[in-house]
């Protein structure tokens, strides 16, 4: 009996494990094929030719067309005067753009502030046409009025002199303008009294009318999608938790995933202001900074509720105090104020992420279920972080990719707690056809024991005569025995 019960387990933990490595492979294939679609959305431009970069304030492509060479990024050497706060006198140079104050100096080596306010010109020389060109501006720090040919054709919030003239405002714009001159004249007023960084983090993108549409089309997009994909993640989970309160690892993920949603509304294309017209730029920061550090919190908080064994519960009152300080912080200081101590809350979402790769590599070298995903899912998202920081401060030219980091990072936790469930109910399944398979044989078998029990009875029975019959023979025996002494004692 022994031998059966170890022999079903066997094929039971077989099928499991069969079952388990088929998901592992097609999560992992579903995961490259998604990384594979998004990596190519946005990706509308051709390879930049060096000589179309602006050098000393004028860019000539005028040997370059749109159509067969694609979109091109305004990047290079524009002119700039600096204003300061209007107080101090004006200097002029050339500023290497994209590019942040106080991180890039002019190219006379002279430094500049990060707040103030200051004037950057570009001369494009190119082919006449008669189709309408377009500029797609990104976020600017933190107010901008763009002019096209000495027409301002767009601006966010007010530029002013001083911070009380200046009113900060971020979303992305297009300006669209007449090629048919052959020669385009920018001019783009950037102030900022509000932020620790100013003027041009990314780059700005110069092409036809279509292919600005076609772009502003893909990004948004791109972000619907995220942001859809985080918010049904996160409503999914949450109704787990709903439904199974002692798994207070889908709570975690649900709020994980809405934070990561909001951070990523607040910024990028802008959903948020988008969406709501009334969102002021201060509002929109302090939601950015906030759902960064939360967002860290819930994260963690995940992995210590999944793996405790590996991960001590002394770091995760560490990182619950350090969490809702930071995000305490930008709720109550200025923003100009805590953003200068974006260093801490990098610092803190870093090191919150080594602790959960070393928690994690604990439970993968124990085999833990759901660690390899994610171990997969955490890398991804130390990778992007590392990404942002280095973009954010200015040391790297590239792209925000904290969304997509932590979208795999949701992802991969996603698959492990349904491959924890599917591990789960197939358990089920097999121990039920297990239980169907007793209840199967249960007859014969209580018939079969039951006429081992009859054999034994009769046996019973026959011995029980038997000695019945040996005790009737000795006190015959006995009194023969008697009689026979009786007599001749009776005779002496």
């Amino acid at each position: 009996m022994r031998g059966g019960e170890i022999s079903g387990e066997i094929v039971m933990n077989g099928k499991i494990t069969q079952f388990a490595r088929r998901s592992y492979r097609l999560i992992f294939l579903a995961a490259l094929l998604v990384s594979f679609l998004f990596s190519t959305v946005g990706c509308s431009m051709r390879d930049q030719k060096p000589d179309d970069k602006a050098k000393d304030g004028i860019l000539d492509i005028r040997d370059r067309s749109f159509e067969e060479d694609g979109m091109l990024p305004l990047d290079g050497e524009w002119k700039f005067k600096w204003e300061g706060d209007g107080a101090s006198e004006p200097i002029e140079g050339w500023m290497q753009v994209p590019g942040m104050w106080g991180q890039k100096p002019l190219k006379d080596g002279t430094e500049l502030p990060s707040q103030g306010r200051g004037i950057y010109s570009l001369t494009i020389l190119h082919s006449p046409t008669d189709k309408l060109l377009a500029i797609r501006l990104p976020n600017l720090s933190t107010a901008y009025n763009l002019y096209v040919n000495g027409q301002l054709q767009f601006s966010r919030g007010i530029v002013g002199d001083d911070r009380e003239g200046t009113t900060p405002y971020q979303l992305p714009a297009i300006a669209y303008f007449s090629g048919q001159n052959g020669k385009t004249e920018l001019t783009l007023e950037v102030a900022n009294y509000h932020h620790r960084n100013g003027g041009i983090r990314t780059e700005l993108i110069l092409g036809t009318m279509s292919q600005i549409q076609s772009l502003r089309f893909k990004l948004q997009s791109q972000e619907l999608i995220l942001f859809g994909a985080l918010a049904i993640i996160g409503i999914y989970h949450l109704g787990l938790f709903a439904l199974r309160r002692r798994e207070s690892t889908n709570l975690f993920l649900a709020l994980l995933c809405f934070g990561v949603a909001c951070r990523m509304a607040s910024i990028g294309e802008g959903m948020f202001a988008q969406w709501i017209p009334s969102l002021t730029w201060t509002f929109a920061l302090r939601i950015e900074y906030a759902a960064f550090a939360l967002s860290t919190l819930f994260g963690f908080t995940y992995y210590q509720k999944m793996y405790p064994d590996e991960i001590s519960a002394k770091w995760l009152r560490l990182s619950a105090g350090a969490g809702i300080l930071l995000a305490a912080l930008c709720v109550a200081l200025p923003p100009l104020v805590f953003s200068r101590y974006v260093a801490a809350y990098q610092i803190y979402v870093i090191f919150m992420s080594l602790v959960c790769l070393i928690g994690l590599g604990r439970a993968l070298f124990h085999r833990r279920e759901g660690a390899k995903l994610a171990m997969v899912g955490a890398v991804g998202l130390v990778l992007t972080v590392i990404n942002d920081i280095f973009f954010y401060n200015g040391w790297m030219k590239s792209l925000d990719l904290v969304s997509w980091g932590l979208l795999l990072l949701i992802l991969m936790n996603s698959f492990a707690i349904s491959l924890k469930f599917s591990l789960t109910y197939s358990r089920a399944e097999q121990m039920k056809t297990e239980l169907t398979e007793w209840n199967h044989h249960l007859e014969e078998r209580i018939a079969k024991r039951t006429e081992e029990l009859q054999k034994s009875y009769l046996a019973l029975e026959e011995s029980k005569i038997g000695l019945e019959r040996m005790e009737q023979s000795r006190r015959q025996l006995i009194s023969n025995i008697s009689h026979d002494l009786r007599t001749p004692i009776t005779l002496l």
